[in-house]
C-alpha cells in the first residue's frame, strides 16, 4: 500500500528539487504545498489524508488540538534538530513517531555562535556603520582571549562552541541540566551553577532545547545576574529567554546580545530589536550553508525510510516506549 506523505510548508523552498526529493517520492504518494498555510485550519485540510508529514519549518505548529483532528497520523519528521513547534506529549498520547537531527549542524551553528560574539565584542558591525557614514572611531573593543565564556547547554553545539571559545583563550564554563558524564571536562570547561555561570561570564552562549523546564528561564532575574556589558549570545531558540525581560536589560544598555533566533520569525520590521545598537542579529541562517541543507533534507527522508522499514532513528518521540 502507498503510504500518503504530506509536506505543508516547503516555503522556502528547502525539498523540492533536490535528490532527497526523488527519494521521499519513491515511499508513497507525496503532495508538497509550496506556500506557507495560512492558519491553522489551513495545515490541518493539507495534513488530512496523511500518514506521514515532512515538517519543513519549526514556524509550522503541531498543537495538541491541530494533532487530534489528524488521526490518521503516524509520523512526522523533521529536517532540523528543534521539535518545539511540536506537541510531543500530545504525539505520545495520539501514537505518532516524531523524527528530527542529531548533531548535523554542530559544527556550524558552533561557528556562527563564536562569530557573533566576536561582532558583539570587537563591535564590528557598529564600526562598519560608522566608517560608511563618515566617522573614524577611535572606541575601545574587547578581545576574547582572557575572557570568560559560559556555556550554556552541553550538547554537541554547546560542547563544539566550548571547545572554540578554549581555542581562543578564553576561560570556559559550563551548565547542563543534571550530570553531565565528563562532557564538560572533555570540552576543556569548568562546571559551574548556572546563577555562578552568569555572574562570572564576560559571553553566555545558549545551547538548550525549548522544553517546559527551559522556556523563558532566562527572565529578568537571570538576566540581571550578569555582569554589565556582558554579552548573551542566543543560537538556540528565542523562548528559551523572557522577551520583555530581554527588551529592558538591551535597551537600558546593561548587556550586549548577538541573536540568531526570535520570537516571531521573520523578524517584524517595527520591532524595537531593531533600534537597538548593541544587539548583532542574523536571520536564523547559522547553519545555513549547501552541505549541510543536503544532509539535513536527506537524512529527514532516510528516517522516514527507516520508520518504514520498522528500525526507526533519530526519534524525538518513540511511541513503542
Amino acid at each position: 500500500m502507498r503510504r500518503r506523505i504530506v509536506v505543508p510548508d516547503d516555503y522556502p523552498v528547502f525539498l523540492r528539487g533536490t535528490p532527497a526529493e526523488a527519494r521521499l517520492r519513491a515511499l508513497g504518494d507525496v503532495t508538497i504545498h509550496d506556500t506557507d498555510p495560512a492558519d491553522q485550519a489551513e495545515l490541518v485540510r493539507r495534513c488530512a489524508d496523511a500518514e506521514i508529514v515532512y515538517n519543513t519549518y519549526g514556524r509550522t505548529k503541531f498543537t495538541a488540538e491541530l494533532l487530534a483532528a489528524l488521526p490518521k497520523l503516524k509520523l512526522i519528521s523533521r529536517p532540523g534538530t528543534g521539535v518545539d513547534g511540536i506537541d510531543l506529549e500530545a504525539c505520545r498520547r495520539q501514537g505518532i513517531a516524531v523524527t528530527h537531527l542529531r548533531g548535523n549542524d554542530a559544527d556550524e551553528i558552533a561557528e556562527h555562535a563564536i562569530a557573533l560574539m566576536l561582532c558583539c565584542l570587537r563591535r564590528i558591525p557598529e564600526m562598519d556603520r560608522a566608517l560608511r557614514a563618515g566617522q573614524w572611531s577611535a572606541d575601545y573593543i574587547r578581545g576574547a582571549r582572557g575572557a570568560t565564556l559560559g556555556i550554556v547547554g552541553l550538547g554537541a553545539i554547546g560542547r563544539r562552541t566550548a571547545i572554540l571559545g578554549k581555542a581562543l583563550g578564553m576561560k570556559v564554563l559550563a551548565w547542563s541540566f543534571g550530570a553531565d558524564g565528563g562532557r564538560a571536562a572533555e570540552a576543556g570547561a569548568e562546571r559551574a551553577e548556572l546563577d555562578d555561570l552568569l555572574r562570572r561570564s564576560d559571553v553566555v552562549s545558549l545551547h538548550l532545547r525549548v522544553s517546559p523546564d527551559t522556556r523563558g528561564m532566562f527572565d529578568a532575574r537571570r538576566l540581571g545576574l550578569m555582569k554589565p556589558g556582558a554579552v548573551l549570545v542566543n543560537t538556540a531558540r528565542a523562548a528559551l529567554v523572557d522577551r520583555d525581560a530581554l527588551l529592558e536589560a538591551l535597551g537600558a544598555g546593561r548587556i550586549v546580545a548577538g541573536l540568531d533566533v526570535f520570537h516571531a520569525e521573520p523578524l517584524a520590521k517595527d520591532d524595537p530589536l531593531l533600534a537597538l545598537a548593541n544587539v548583532v542579529m542574523t536571520p536564523h541562517d547559522g547553519s545555513l550553508m549547501p552541505d549541510v541543507t543536503e544532509r539535513a533534507v536527506m537524512t529527514a527522508v532516510i528516517n522516514i525510510e527507516n520508520w518504514l522499514n520498522g528500525a526507526p532513528t533519530n526519534l524525538a518521540v518513540d511511541p513503542r516506549a
